[in-house]
């Protein structure tokens, strides 16, 4: 009884694994929703499905209800003087010692970072834009990581005028 009930099990068990992968693979045949930010100069384009839960001049914050997850831009002026390793040192570095950073990269004027603590998976763009920078960041529960990139690989941030 117990290697037919285990059979069982693993005949069905691929079904539910398919479902699961094609529920989170939707996000990328979704339409993008669009935001403005005049006062930044940039565009951001990002998956429909977040609703905005704060929106001021200078942040974004969007949440996704099923899933838990978050995305934050932002935008701060007054760093022109900055170079964007200090930039991302300042900006991108979790300070938590319960947090494993999968990787950091610095490279021309952008940087990020993923990291993970106890509950979320963290990611992190710093856009160093002459005398501004714009940051993304995107949380999403331990569970919901594979989330992370496919949000990220569905973002759009433009930030030249003639594109707005």
């Amino acid at each position: 009884m117990r290697i037919v009930i285990s059979f069982l099990v693993l005949l069905v068990l691929p079904f539910f694994l398919r479902e699961k992968a094609v529920a989170e693979s939707q996000l990328s045949s979704q339409p993008l929703a669009h935001y403005i930010n005049e006062e930044f100069n940039y565009s951001f384009k990002y998956p429909n499905g977040f609703t905005p839960v704060y929106d001021q001049k200078k942040t974004l914050v969007l949440k996704h209800n099923s899933t838990k997850t978050t995305i934050k831009i932002d935008g701060m002026y007054g760093v022109s003087d900055k170079g964007i390793h200090t930039l991302c040192d300042h900006y991108l570095n979790p300070n938590d010692s319960l947090t494993q950073t999968t990787y950091r990269i610095i490279n021309g004027n952008y940087g990020e970072i993923s990291y993970k603590d106890e509950k979320y998976h963290h990611y992190e763009k710093l856009f160093h834009l002459g005398n501004r920078i714009v940051k993304l960041q995107i949380t999403a529960p331990i569970e919901k990581s594979a989330w992370i990139n496919e949000i990220k690989n569905n973002i759009i941030l433009e930030t030249n005028t003639d594109l707005i």
